[in-house]
């Protein structure tokens, strides 16, 4: 299916972001709808060619998320200076990411060392070394324009304990060992073998160290089968979490995966953990939106008969 774009849609009157979303907003990435005055309110409007050329990459990845369009779209973003505007349309569910990763690295002791899967500009990446001094943080992307932004952003921000390195996460990872790998949607976002990434992830972890990954797993047997695959490299559950967020419309939440290399792993009820999260997010929306408890149950018992579920984070609304 093709992405429609429509110009403008940042959204006005917001309260002045703080926290991980401030810190996320001097990067130019705040909540909108589509990329044309998104987060750059300031910035003069991208030229008409630069607006249809996001459109055909964007329209391509939608169409087939390849890394080679994934690459095309970065790296045109970040070669122009309009990167800021695609991380905006998910700039809800980067926050949510980031900030569940933060209360994780919150336990790690002083000199650990954390690699950031996929860290595009770095925005990440620099919250974790500008909240955490006290840890030594390598960034890892696979797209090289990007890589030299997070490099101009850490050195305009005189932040120290973090650096970049261009990867390809399908390929091999920065030397190790380290004390946490983290992922904020950077495993599935891989075209081709993600069971490789976990591995290099494993392989690049200490003995007891942690693989963080807040991914892109809409359902149960999704977030399930990556359990898997990372119990058969060694790596243990130790934990499972949900973290909300709403972009567009419609709220979501992604799965907070934590486990533990040579750890004993923990037994968790994934579907219950997926529908009473979104069931949750659900009714909290709808309430917002001035619903009764009434008309939401029986959206839901429409929606069942339809073969539709709120155990999904991939479903409508």
């Amino acid at each position: 299916m093709t992405a429609t774009l429509e110009y403008p849609v940042a959204l006005d009157n917001a309260p002045a972001p703080s926290g991980l979303a401030g810190f996320l907003a001097t990067f130019g990435i705040r909540r909108a709808f589509s990329y044309d005055g998104v987060g750059e309110a300031d910035a003069a409007p991208i030229s008409r060619s630069v607006r249809d050329a996001l459109r055909r990459r964007v329209n391509a990845v939608a169409d087939s998320p390849t890394a080679r369009r994934q690459r095309s779209l970065y790296a045109y973003a970040a070669a122009q200076g309009v990167i800021s505007r695609v991380h905006s349309i998910k700039a809800d569910a980067i926050r949510a990411s980031g900030e569940a990763v933060t209360a994780i690295l919150a336990g790690l002791p002083a000199g650990a060392r954390v690699l950031d899967l996929g860290c595009s500009t770095g925005h990440l990446s620099l919250w974790y070394a500008h909240r955490f001094p006290h840890l030594q943080i390598v960034g890892c992307d696979f797209v090289p324009e990007a890589i030299d932004q997070a490099r101009e952003a850490a050195a305009a921000r005189g932040i120290t304990n973090a650096r970049f390195e261009v990867a390809d996460l399908a390929v091999g990872l920065p030397d190790g060992p380290f004390d946490a790998v983290i992922s904020t949607q950077g495993i599935t976002t891989v075209d081709g073998d993600r069971a490789a990434v976990v591995a290099h992830a494993a392989t690049a972890l200490r003995q007891g160290g942690q693989l963080v990954g807040v991914e892109i797993l809409p359902n149960a047997p999704a977030a399930t089968a990556f359990i898997d695959g990372a119990a058969s490299v060694g790596l243990a559950l130790v934990g499972a979490t949900m973290a909300p967020f709403e972009d567009g419309f419609v709220p979501g939440a992604y799965p907070v995966l934590t486990f533990v290399r040579g750890g004993e792993p923990i037994e968790v009820d994934i579907a219950g953990l997926y529908e009473t999260a979104l069931v949750d997010l659900r009714r909290r929306h709808f309430r917002a939106l001035g619903w009764t408890d009434e008309e939401i149950e029986e959206n839901r018992v429409m929606r069942a008969a339809r073969g539709e579920c709120d155990e999904c984070s991939s479903c409508g609304a």
